[in-house]
C-alpha cells in the first residue's frame, strides 16, 4: 500500500549527514531547487512532484538519484516514472542514478520505494545550471546579464539567509528583510526588500557577488547613455509598470523597454518612518553599498521618468537588491 508523503514535513534523523552521503556524484550537477526528499522507509512510499519551469534556469538534461541512509539499498525497490512513463525499476545495489533526459515545465516525476522498516533513503533531482544562471544559499536561481563588462543579476535578490547560512531576521529593525505587503507570493518575481544594514554585513549577496556601490550604478548608467536611448527604458522590464503618456518614459510603450536585459521590475519599497508599503507598479528602489556621513544612497527608477535617480535613504527604507559580480 502506497503512502503519499509531503517531503517538506520530513526531517532527517540525527545521524543523517549530507556530506557523507556524497550527493553530488553527477559531475557539474546541483540540486534542482528544493527537490530533495529524505524518506523514512516503512513498507512503501509514493512521491509525486510537479517541476516548475526547469528550462528557465537549467540546461534541459536531468538525473534522478536515490541513495540510502540506514536502509540497505539491496533491500530497497525503486520505481521511477516521468510523465507517466516508467523509466526504471532496477536496483543497482549501490547509489541509484538514472539519466532522465529532457524535462518540460510541468513535468511530473513519480518515485515509489519499498524498503526495510526503520531506514531512510534520499531522493534528489539533479540538473546543471545554464551558463548565465547563479544560485544563492537558499537555492534560489537568478539569471545574469553582461552590460558593458559588468556582470549583473537580471533579477532582484530574494534570499532569506546570508551567504554563510545564517538567517536574516524578518520585519525587525537593523539587518532585516520583508516581502511586499508581508506576502511571500511577491517573492517571485519581485524579490525581497532589505534594510541597508543587511547589505552592509557583506554577506547578503551570493559568494563572488556584492551589493553595488553608487559608482558601479553610475558606470552602468554611463554605459547605457553611451549606447543610445533612455537609461530607464533600457533597464526597465517590458511589462508591469503604471502607464505614462509621456514618450520616452518607463511607463510609455513598455514593450520597447529592457534593451540591455536588466529587467528592472516596479517592486516598490517599505518606509519605516511612516510605516507602509508603497510604490508597487510605480517605481523600484535599489540599495547601494555607499553611505554618506549618516545615510546610505539608493537608486530609484519611476514609471513617469526616463532615467534613474540617486537619493539618500534617510527614512529609512527596505529596498530591493541587485548584485554585481566581484
Amino acid at each position: 500500500m502506497s503512502q503519499d508523503v509531503n517531503p517538506s514535513k520530513i526531517t532527517p534523523g540525527e545521524d543523517f549527514i549530507e556530506e557523507k552521503l556524497n550527493l553530488s556524484v553527477v559531475p557539474g550537477s546541483i540540486y534542482y531547487g528544493p527537490i530533495r526528499f529524505v524518506i523514512y522507509i516503512g513498507k512503501s512510499f509514493h512521491i509525486k512532484e510537479v517541476l516548475y519551469n526547469p528550462e528557465e534556469y537549467f540546461k534541459n538534461d536531468f538525473y534522478i538519484k536515490i541513495q540510502r541512509g540506514k536502509c540497505p539499498l539491496k533491500k530497497l525497490k525503486v520505481a521511477i516514472w516521468i510523465d507517466g512513463v516508467l523509466y526504471s525499476k532496477k536496483n543497482d545495489g549501490g547509489t541509484v542514478i538514472r539519466h532522465i533526459g529532457a524535462l518540460k515545465d510541468g513535468s511530473v516525476i513519480e518515485v515509489k520505494l519499498d524498503g526495510a522498516a526503520g531506514g531512510f533513503a534520499v531522493v534528489t533531482i539533479l540538473g546543471a545550471l545554464k551558463d548565465d544562471v547563479i544560485a544563492d544559499v537558499d537555492g534560489n536561481f537568478y539569471k545574469t546579464v553582461n552590460i558593458g563588462g559588468q556582470i549583473w543579476m537580471a533579477e532582484n535578490l530574494r534570499t532569506t539567509r546570508y551567504n554563510d547560512g545564517t538567517d536574516i531576521p524578518y520585519k525587525t529593525y537593523g539587518d532585516t528583510y520583508r516581502w511586499y505587503n508581508d506576502d511571500v507570493n511577491y517573492k517571485k518575481p519581485y524579490g525581497a526588500l532589505y534594510r541597508y544594514e543587511a547589505g552592509a554585513t557583506g554577506k547578503l549577496a551570493p559568494t563572488g557577488w556584492h551589493i553595488p556601490s553608487v559608482d558601479e550604478w553610475n558606470q552602468l548608467r554611463s554605459y547605457l547613455q553611451s549606447t543610445g536611448g533612455q537609461t530607464g527604458k533600457a533597464l526597465a522590464s517590458k511589462a508591469g509598470w503604471a502607464c505614462c503618456a509621456t514618450p520616452g518614459t518607463v511607463g510609455n510603450d513598455q514593450p520597447s523597454n529592457n534593451r540591455c536585459g536588466f529587467n528592472g521590475l516596479p517592486a516598490g519599497a517599505y518606509n519605516y518612518s511612516h510605516p507602509r508599503y508603497f510604490g508597487l507598479g510605480d517605481g523600484t528602489f535599489w540599495m547601494t553599498s555607499t553611505k554618506d556621513i549618516v545615510d546610505p544612497y539608493l537608486i530609484c527608477m519611476r514609471y513617469d521618468s526616463d532615467d534613474t535617480e540617486q537619493h539618500l535613504d534617510s527614512q529609512p527604507y527596505a529596498l530591493s537588491a541587485r548584485c554585481v559580480k566581484d
